[in-house]
This record gives C-alpha cells, structure tokens and sequence, in this order.
C-alpha cells in the first residue's frame, strides 16, 4: 500500500487546526477550500489531486471525502496527551509524598488539571463529541484514547492503593476511578474555557482529595460508598422522622424483609448491620429486633417462601408418583429457577455458611441451616432410588443431596448469565448420571 502525500497530511492538520481555532467564523464562512490551502501553505490544484471532488461555491460543505477524512484524523492524527507520562507522574508524586497522601493528591490533581485544560488534545475529543459523534472512526479513536488511560491510570491507582494497604469501597474500582478523574478534570476543563474565575486552580486538587477520601478504605473493612454517608444518613432520617411524626410502616415485617433484601444486594450479606436494614425500612433498630433478633433470623424468614414452595412441589412430585430420577431432576430445575429469581437472597445463605464454616459454630447460622435444609428436599427421593437399584449407593443419600444441591448452588452463581435449565442440566450430566446404575 503506497503512503500518502505528505500534502494531504498537511492540508488535514490545517483542517484541524481551522475547527480548533477558528471558532466563529467558521460557522459564518463555513471551512472553504481557499482557508484550507491557505492554512497549510499548499496550491488549491494539489487540495484538488487529493480529493478529487467538484466544489460549490468554493465551500467544502459538498466534499464529503475531505470532510470525512478530516473528522476521522481527529484524533488519531491529532494531539494526543501522552498516557504513558500520565501513569508515570502518579506513581512518581506518590512515591515523593508518602508521608501526606493529601500533598500528593493535590499536587497532581493540579498537574493533571493544567496538563488537560492546556493540551489541545482536550478540544480536540470536545470538538468530536460536538461534531463528530456519529463518525463511527472518530469516535472509536477517541474510544481508544480514553482506555489507554483508563487502563494505565487504574494500573498506577492500584500499585498506589497497594502501597497504602487499603482498598476501594464498593461498587467502585481502579478502573471506574480512572473514568471518573477523566470525565472530572474535562468536564471542569470545559468550565474553565467559558468561565475561568469559577474554577481556581486548586478547586480540582479539592474534588480529588474529597473523593479519594470516599472511596478509599485503609481499614480493609470491605464497605460501600454508602457507608461513607451513614452517620449523615441516620441523622437526617431521623430528623425527617421526628419533623413529619411518622409512623411505622403499615406492615413493618414485609418492609424489613424488602430492605434486607435490598441492603443485602447492594452490601452483601457479611458487611449489612441490623442498622442499615432499619434505616430503609423506616423502622427503629430497637422495634426490627423484636421481629428479627439477628441478621440470620431475617435471612430464614426471606428464604422461608421459596424452600416451602420447593418442599411443597416435590411432595406433588411424589403424589403423582413420578419416578426417584424424574423427581431429583426436575427439583434441581425448580432449584436452579430459584436462585435465578432470587438470587440475593441465596447470595445471604452461602455467606453465611462461609461465615459460619470460617470461624466457631454460629448458633444463629446453625438454626437458619437447620430450618433452610435444602438438600433434604430431595433426600428421600435419593432414598428411594438406591433402594429400587435406580441409584448406586456410594454415598448415603443425605450427602448425595448435599453435593447436588451445593452444586447447583455454586453453578448458579459462577454462570449467571446461563439459563437455570441449563444449570440444572449440567450438574445433572455430570453428578447425576454419574451415579445411576448402568442398564
């Protein structure tokens, strides 16, 4: 493939240069041939050999070639800030400033700020969201940029975090952080062009220090963002509370149960206090534990439902007098249909048999794995079998539940994305067949 001229590299940069500068007058005398020749020093002939396309009116408006050739080298012709020098500096400012995070944070938020506002390459990703954002190759260009400093910057925030032996609150990660700072520092850019008194030079450093101070946890306490808020949160509720004399929930039970779930879902089940479920109930920490002494009691009470309704469906099963292998696979179907559909819930059961398995027995953890006893739904149909020679009896039946259940449980949760009958089949290929009795 032959290289371009270096002409039509020139007359694309005078093009860029014409749309980064020209501001006005652009929109009154549109981007015409002669401005472009004329920026880059170059006859209107040679414009015409690289684009041989008719003009009108000596404007560019009908050269569609040119036009969409120029908005393609937005970017990936145009300035870029170097990403590489970006990681860098994090890394090198922190190293210089162990001893005060909030020094090093500041000193290169404003390093960073300055970097951005004066680089043209600023305006140049402005100038394609304003006239470029359905040119599929610009905007992909700019797509590219923005990961390259997504992922170097995530890099030099994680080697930083590590240093400090902390961690990011939940949901957020280096690499959300990365897009947060970019999209930060433009969007302040983009303020700083039409209105610089409103945005000082230390107001960025600010802004980062406040959220850093956010979302990192040095305590390793494993919490979300909106613990940050939770002092604030209680206060302002129940100043809310006392200011509208409020009243319990008509039906506190219901409301308690639809806020764990809710607070498990967002926190999980380990790091969710009693506190945190009252508050989104609206109900007094002192009244929700005289429905629900603890966390477990809530988690037995949330899940009671949906083992009633599986223990209901197989005694159906055996009433219909369905065969011991038709009965333990469609159980572990309506299992793997469960979790699917209430998936946090189940999230909060395997927590805390984690929990439970990782320290002393937990009396409350016991009493909700005694009430909650999954696989003994399917125990006596697995009886059964091994007694009418349909199973083999390697194992005793109760244990056998046990594997099957833990499996769909496990598989449920590593393959979300995979329907439940599929889930169900898969352990039933691989656990199930394996143990029937060959013909």
């Amino acid at each position: 493939m032959r290289n371009p001229p270096p002409s039509r590299a020139k007359l694309l940069r005078a093009g860029r240069e014409i749309l980064l500068t020209a501001g006005r007058h652009v929109l009154l005398k549109g981007l015409t041939v002669s401005a472009v020749v004329e920026r880059a020093g170059i006859s209107e002939t040679t414009f015409n050999n690289n684009w041989p396309t008719k003009v009108r009116n000596g404007v560019l408006g009908g050269h569609r070639k040119y036009i969409d050739d120029l908005l393609g080298s937005l970017v990936s012709d145009g300035p870029r800030i170097t990403q590489d020098v970006l990681a860098d500096r994090i890394l090198q400012v922190f190293g210089e400033n162990q001893g005060d995070p909030r020094r090093a944070l500041r000193e290169l938020a404003r390093w960073d700020f300055e970097a951005v506002r004066d680089h043209p390459a600023t305006l140049t990703r402005m100038l394609v969201a304003t006239l470029a954002r359905d040119h599929p190759v610009a905007v992909r260009s700019v797509r590219l940029v923005y990961d390259d400093i997504t992922r170097k910057a995530a890099r030099a925030y994680s080697s930083t975090l590590a240093g400090w032996g902390g961690e990011f609150r939940r949901p957020f990660t280096a690499e959300s952080i990365a897009v947060v700072l970019t999209s930060l520092v433009e969007g302040m850019t983009l303020r700083w062009l039409l209105d610089p008194k409103a945005v000082p030079d230390e107001l960025f450093g600010d802004a980062v220090t406040a959220l850093v101070g956010a979302v990192v946890d040095v305590e390793q306490r494993h919490e979300h963002i909106d613990d940050v808020m939770e002092p604030l949160s209680r206060e302002v509720i129940r100043k809310y509370r006392a200011e509208e004399d409020r009243d319990d929930p008509d039906d506190p039970w219901t409301a308690i149960l639809e806020a764990a779930e809710g607070e498990f879902a967002q926190r999980g089940y380990y790091t969710t206090q009693l506190h945190h479920i009252a508050a989104a109930a609206g109900v007094d920490t002192a009244k929700l534990t005289r429905f629900f002494p603890t966390k477990a009691d809530i988690l037995e009470h949330g899940l009671r439902p949906v083992h009633d309704d599986l223990k209901r469906q197989v005694s159906h099963d055996a009433l219909l007098r369905r065969g011991p292998e038709d009965v333990v696979r469609r159980h572990l179907r309506r299992l793997a249909r469960a979790v699917a559909r209430h998936r946090t819930w189940f999230d909060a059961l395997v927590s805390l048999a984690i929990q439970d398995l990782a320290r002393e027995r937990d009396e409350a953890a016991a009493r909700v794995r005694a009430a909650l006893d999954f696989p003994a739904l399917i125990a006596p149909a697995l009886a059964a079998g091994q007694d009418a020679g349909v199973f083999v009896a390697v194992l005793p039946p109760d244990e056998l539940a046990t594997m099957l259940t833990n499996n769909v449980l496990v598989r449920a949760f590593s393959r979300c994305e995979h329907p439940p009958e599929e889930v169900a089949a898969a352990v039933g290929a691989v656990l199930l067949d394996g143990i029937l009795v060959a013909p």
